[in-house]
């Protein structure tokens, strides 16, 4: 018996646990803060332009996602990763334990994930698609292409995949 496949049915598949590369009980962040100073010298915080490109990245996401399944056309294997470029020596971190008290404290990094679990419904060739974004990465400019490069490498996001 001989089954013609199919390349005009559009799915999203969910990668979890250890088939993810966001492994169970890895450290990420979960909640962002930028800070700098009023004019009056005075350290204050405000994430509003953080939280205007983190959705401005999940958005345009949600874009390539409906164009890729509209089109039947692209690669029959997509992966899909929000990244939010920051100014190189702007992205900080520190480290939490589970009871909230600060294990590492604030220095700077090349990059870091920040747990994100936003999902949607769109609308494919053939019927509606679900969508869930897991994670998005924020990357300083300085370290993009080692990043990339990496996620493209042997042990990277996509290693042995055929993309």
């Amino acid at each position: 018996m001989y089954i013609q496949p199919r390349f005009d049915l559009t799915t999203a598949e969910q990668v979890s646990g250890n088939a993810s590369v966001y492994k169970p009980q890895e450290m990420v962040g979960k909640k962002t803060d930028q800070v700098g100073y009023d004019a009056q010298g005075h350290l204050v915080s405000d994430d509003t332009t953080t939280f205007e490109k983190l959705n401005q990245a999940v958005n345009s996401c949600k874009d390539l996602v409906q164009a890729f399944a509209r089109n039947s056309a692209q690669p029959h294997v997509r992966a899909i990763v929000p990244v939010l470029v920051v100014p190189s020596g702007l992205l900080w971190q520190v480290d939490y334990a589970s009871d909230g008290k600060i294990v590492t404290g604030p220095r700077r990094v090349p990059n870091a994930t920040l747990f994100l679990n936003h999902s949607w419904s769109g609308d494919a060739t053939y019927g509606p698609i679900q969508y869930r974004l897991s994670h998005i990465e924020f990357v300083t400019l300085d370290a993009l292409p080692e990043t990339v490069s990496n996620w493209l490498g042997p042990s990277g996001f996509f290693a042995g995949k055929n993309y």
